[in-house]
């Protein structure tokens, strides 16, 4: 019964360092993408950013360009959203 304990012992000393070396290894993996992932995401929305602030200066730069086109457009859609949002709120009442 010694001798199979001592099989065990020995067998026991090769793996746990092999699982310790592994578990470190993998740490460091997942350390290595968490941060390659942030770095991604850092850039995908450093270009939305970028996107939408373009958009925004386009959108001031026409409406100084054509300032009534601009209102027009503005009032019409405060119509249709205020149209939308009346008939949704008279479908909400039950009298």
């Amino acid at each position: 019964m010694t001798a199979t304990t001592n099989d065990y012992k020995k067998t026991a000393n090769g793996i746990v360092p092999d699982l310790l070396n592994k578990a470190h290894e993998s740490k460091n993996a997942l350390s290595q993408l968490a941060y390659d992932s942030g770095e991604k995401i850092g850039n995908v929305a450093s270009d939305f950013a970028s996107s939408a602030m373009d958009s925004v200066k386009s959108s001031q730069k026409y409406v100084q360009n054509n300032p009534y086109k601009g209102v027009a457009i503005a009032a019409t859609a405060g119509i249709f959203a205020g149209t939308l949002l009346s008939f949704f709120m008279r479908g909400r009442r039950k009298d």
